[in-house]
């Protein structure tokens, strides 16, 4: 298995990133993850722990989807997608973000988990670890930049 931890710092509230990441989790991953090209909510009602969405990303030219629930919901701390069942390529997938306040802002803490099955991933996985690894904080920045130029500033004026 693969295990990534990151971090950033974002110059808003807790509220306003959980806001712009959780809640708009399926409206906005397209923004911040260039792989991904499609992300629909599917369950009914406001997004909670529980909630359903299909994710679909590009990798390395195919196509590759999955069903996502949100495994855990404590606004505005904690917000987990899991795949929704195992596949015989995906045995499992998770993604945790914890938004911690800090001085001047939020610091976003993202535990993100992978394991497939393809013999390629088990040889290289130093190399895909670290492929990851650099995803993740490339799309950290592209939240942090989202979220400081949509979000405005509770600070000084």
């Amino acid at each position: 298995m693969i295990v990534v931890d990151e971090q950033v710092v974002i110059e808003r509230a807790p509220e306003d990133v959980f806001r712009f990441l959780a809640e708009g989790f399926f409206d906005h991953v397209r923004e911040f993850n260039p792989a991904a090209v499609e992300a629909v909510k599917t369950s009914e009602g406001p997004m909670q722990k529980g909630a359903r969405g299909r994710e679909a990303q590009v990798i390395q030219g195919k196509r590759r989807e999955r069903e996502v629930v949100v495994e855990e919901w404590e606004p505005p701390a904690l917000f987990a997608l899991r795949n929704a069942a195992p596949t015989p390529l995906e045995r499992h997938y998770l993604s945790r973000w914890r938004f911690l306040p800090v001085e001047g802002g939020t610091r976003v803490e993202q535990h993100f988990e992978l394991e497939w099955s393809m013999l390629a991933f088990r040889l290289f996985r130093p190399f895909i670890r670290r492929v990851i690894a650099r995803d993740i904080r490339a799309a950290q920045q592209r939240i942090k930049a989202l979220v400081e130029a949509s979000v405005p500033s509770r600070g000084a004026p």
